[in-house]
């Protein structure tokens, strides 16, 4: 019930239309909504890694070189640094790219955690698959009292967003439940649609986003429903 409240109201707020006509033209740099953050430009900018502050969970849904769009190919993974300032580090590496994430990234592996859609399917590069491969990193001890679980998912109507690799709300919300409570600092590298920053302005968490397309920077603060909003530019 308490992450079918979430999401229902993350939706609704997802829906609301405003003009945000002052985010024409997207500057490289930060921008604060509401009690996020969102960095427009790429992850491993100084800009962004020295700004991050000390935080519970990170996220990581890099691309998994599919092709899927423009920016799925050619990716390495050089985001090892968010060990050093996180806690517990959850990457959902895929299936088509695993093997290669996990001979570029250094960071120390715990363990891994499924998530089963039961009423979808995610399209892969091998067909169609319904299970989120979640791994696990930290340098200390990480409590994780069930690494499976199932979620029932609705199909967003709404066209705001273009990303493909989207991820549902229930699953990020149980992430978000079981590594942080109110009031914590969560980091997510890889944006994409802002999944992450919308459910931390519900949830009570001050997030860290970066997003290397401006487009997607737009789409993220037009989703959010935020209109306290501010292009900060630098810390």
């Amino acid at each position: 019930e308490h992450i079918r409240v979430i999401v229902e109201e993350a939706k609704k707020q997802e829906a609301i239309q405003n003009p945000y006509e002052d985010l024409q033209e997207m500057k490289t740099g930060w921008y604060r909504i509401g009690k996020q953050f969102l960095y427009c430009g790429s992850n491993t900018d100084k800009e962004f890694i020295k700004n991050l502050p000390y935080c519970v969970f990170g996220f990581a849904d890099p691309p998994y070189n599919a092709n899927v769009d423009e920016w799925d190919s050619n990716f390495k993974w050089e985001q090892d640094y968010l060990q050093d300032i996180v806690d517990v580090v959850a990457v959902t590496p895929g299936g088509w790219n695993a093997y290669n994430f996990y001979n570029e990234t250094k960071m120390n592996y715990i363990w891994e955690m499924f998530c089963w859609i039961n009423n979808g399917m995610t399209h892969g590069k091998c067909g169609f698959a319904n299970v989120i491969k979640t791994a696990i990193f930290s340098k200390g001890k990480v409590k994780i009292p069930q690494d499976f679980w199932q979620i029932s998912i609705k199909i967003n109507t709404t066209e705001d967003t273009k990303h493909k690799g989207r991820k549902p709300y229930e699953y990020m919300v149980h992430l978000i439940d079981l590594f942080s409570k109110s009031g914590d600092n969560i980091i997510d590298c890889f944006a994409g649609s802002g999944t992450t920053l919308i459910l931390c302005e519900k949830m009570n968490r001050i997030s860290y986003n970066a997003e290397l397309s401006k487009e997607y920077c737009r789409d993220i603060i037009k989703r959010s429903g935020v209109k306290d909003y501010e292009y900060i530019g630098t810390f």
